[in-house]
């Protein structure tokens, strides 16, 4: 229907313009105007149907439009033709921008993983705090889950400081863990530590002396509360040693006292660890570190000098310094 209303369209306007062109006068200007009318009109009727139904929802504006266009504007229905062939006629697509691609089969089983990390502590660090793909930060900080927690926990602290969400919570997650790991075994030691027994007694007084220490050690304790776990460790290290002689408990005592910052009472911890039958390669370091906060600076070198050849590098280079 919509194709014939535009052959007859085409028709009219055929015989007005052939009817004006041949014989010039007032009558066939009158009848131009009705033929090309009725032109326009079906002209109007056939290109409103080849529109969208979404426009059609005017009709009657939508009508009055085309036949306004076509009526008035000379060849209007060639201008509306035109663009009505532009839109309907398909465009060749351009497949440039697609690629197709097999799809992947999952895994039969999961990827295995080595235990140790491909990167050392250095490289660790490198990488939680200057690579800027989040993804790389994130594996980095699991990677650490297979490092000593003494060398684990300055790099988890400096992974809390990271911009993105995912990182910070994945060293939160593994601070905690660490802390309550340790936190539990306390709470257990303090309930056992109500039996009758003087050497069950002494026994986990000295495990709970262990434990808070390991807390501030760590670092996983800081400011007031990492005192505290110094003076509870204190406290619980003393009385272990009222009741049984401990040379390792004793040379931790002394490393409590040098964290509190009692140089004196370390300095006299670590000689009753000494006397007590401490090896002194073991002692004489914290002996030497005493005397220098102590500004004693020949007695760290004494220290130094009787320390003699070590495995520790650190410990060897700070005697060529010294010494």
């Amino acid at each position: 229907m919509k194709y014939l209303c535009l052959l007859i369209a085409l028709l009219f306007e055929i015989i007005a313009t052939f009817g004006l062109l041949l014989t010039p006068s007032a009558q066939p200007l009158v009848d131009y105007l009705l033929y090309h009318g009725l032109a326009s009109a079906g002209f109007a009727f056939g290109f409103q149907s080849l529109i969208s139904v979404y426009y059609q929802q005017a009709r009657w504006v939508l009508l009055l439009c085309l036949f306004g266009l076509i009526f008035f504007i000379p060849m209007g229905w060639v201008i509306v033709m035109a663009v009505f062939i532009a839109l309907i006629i398909p465009k060749e697509q351009q497949d440039d921008f697609i690629e197709v691609t097999n799809r992947k089969s999952l895994p039969f089983e999961p990827f295995k993983f080595s235990d140790a990390p491909h990167q050392g502590l250095g490289g660790l660090g490198e990488i939680i705090r200057h690579a800027a793909d989040p993804e790389k930060r994130q594996m980095a900080v699991m990677a650490l889950n297979n490092v000593t927690e003494r060398d684990a926990i300055p790099l988890l602290k400096i992974a809390l400081r990271d911009i993105d969400d995912d990182v910070r919570l994945l060293a939160y997650a593994r601070l905690d863990q660490l802390e309550n790991e340790i936190t539990h075994q306390i709470n257990q030691y303090q309930v056992l530590l109500d039996s009758e027994d003087l050497q069950t007694q002494t026994t986990y007084h000295r495990l709970i002396a262990e434990q808070l220490w390991e807390l501030s050690y760590l670092g996983l304790s800081e400011g007031e509360t990492q005192r505290y776990h110094l003076e509870q460790a204190l406290v619980h290290a003393q009385s272990s040693l009222k009741n049984k002689e401990s040379t390792g408990l004793r040379l931790m005592l002394g490393r409590i006292y040098l964290a509190l910052g009692q140089y004196q009472l370390a300095h006299q911890a670590f000689i009753a660890a000494q006397a007590a039958g401490e090896p002194a390669k073991r002692v004489l370091p914290y002996l030497a570190e005493v005397a220098f906060l102590q500004k004693r600076y020949s007695q760290v070198t004494s220290s130094l000098a009787q320390l003699g050849k070590t495995e520790q590098s650190a410990l060897n280079q700070l005697k060529e310094y010294w010494l």
